[in-house]
């Protein structure tokens, strides 16, 4: 790997603490992880490994692995920190290169790789094909993998997994309760920036994963969680993603007998079909929601009003 020039200056540990300095340094991550040890030698690797490197980190909730990622992100500035998230239209991930600027390819950064076991086979194999490309940059590379993903690495892209710098483990015994899981999740998508589109894209599907598996879940939670990655993936073009998760928050709608709800995801349902070129069902699902929009006073009427008058045109 090679030695980027003029790398910026990373700030030293916090002396005489321990993990719990660094814990300190970051209240509002989970402290059951970032009072451990290998939050600890991962931020070290990453703030020091001047030639770059990679590694593995291994979760199994979604929302640590998040709150790991914005306390390592707030401890390791000034050094830049990017993402990279797989996706059927970006499936490669040495295209992090493309998401930064030409001139700061050759300086020192970190990496964030996340949603592999989204991925193929030939996905976990062109990690070994291009191994040489990635030690080419002086990067810390971080690949967020679940324990049954650490397998899928070992064996599908075994040079690769060879060449690791260290496993790191942020699983946890028990997920976070929804009371701390809903701030994590916003009032409205963000569609402004990609990185950030994907990162809430990935964020709120893998919550639905977790939170799937839990009895006490609420159902209206959920639905929330439903259409804004309906919402995201028409955006990002995952349509089929798109329509399964619109049709799910109208599945839980017809049970709790929410009409807003409803006309939410039927208007969702109505722009997957726009993305389709399905004109006529598209038209079909705008007047239905319009109609309830409509009866319940809710502003969202003129919004789709305007919809259908794009699709007459």
């Amino acid at each position: 790997m090679t030695t980027a020039t003029a790398p910026a200056r990373i700030p030293a540990l916090p002396t005489g603490g321990g993990n719990g300095a660094a814990a300190e340094m970051a209240p509002d991550a989970w402290p059951e992880v970032t009072a451990r040890d290998d939050f600890t030698n991962l931020l070290v690797l990453l703030r020091y490994a001047r030639a770059g490197c990679w590694a593995f980190a291994l979760y199994n909730q979604v929302a640590t692995r998040e709150q790991v990622v914005e306390a390592l992100t707030a401890l390791l500035a000034p050094l830049p920190v990017y993402q990279w998230t797989y996706s059927p239209h970006d499936p490669y991930p040495y295209t992090y290169l493309e998401r930064m600027p030409e001139a700061a390819r050759s300086q020192r950064a970190v990496v964030f790789l996340f949603d592999f076991e989204r991925a193929g086979e030939e996905i976990w194999k062109a990690l070994d094909y291009n191994r040489e490309l990635f030690s080419q940059h002086p990067h810390g590379l971080v690949f967020w993998v679940t324990p049954p993903g650490r397998g899928l690495a070992a064996r599908q892209a075994p040079h690769f997994w060879a060449q690791r710098s260290g496993v790191f483990d942020f699983t946890v015994d028990k997920p976070l309760p929804v009371e701390q899981v809903r701030p994590l999740v916003g009032w409205d998508i963000s569609i402004d920036n990609l990185d950030e589109t994907q990162r809430q894209l990935r964020l709120y599907q893998g919550l639905l994963e977790d939170l799937g598996g839990q009895l006490d879940a609420p159902p209206r939670f959920l639905a929330d969680l439903h259409l804004k990655v309906a919402r995201l993936a028409c955006y990002v073009d995952q349509i089929p993603l798109a329509r399964q998760h619109a049709q799910a928050a109208l599945d839980i709608a017809n049970h709790l007998v929410d009409v807003k709800l409803r006309a939410d995801s039927i208007k969702a349902l109505g722009d997957v079909h726009v993305k389709l070129a399905e004109y006529q069902e598209a038209r079909a699902r705008y007047h239905e929601a319009l109609t309830i929009f409509t009866r319940i006073g809710s502003p969202q009427a003129s919004s789709v009003q305007s919809d259908l008058a794009g699709l007459r045109r």
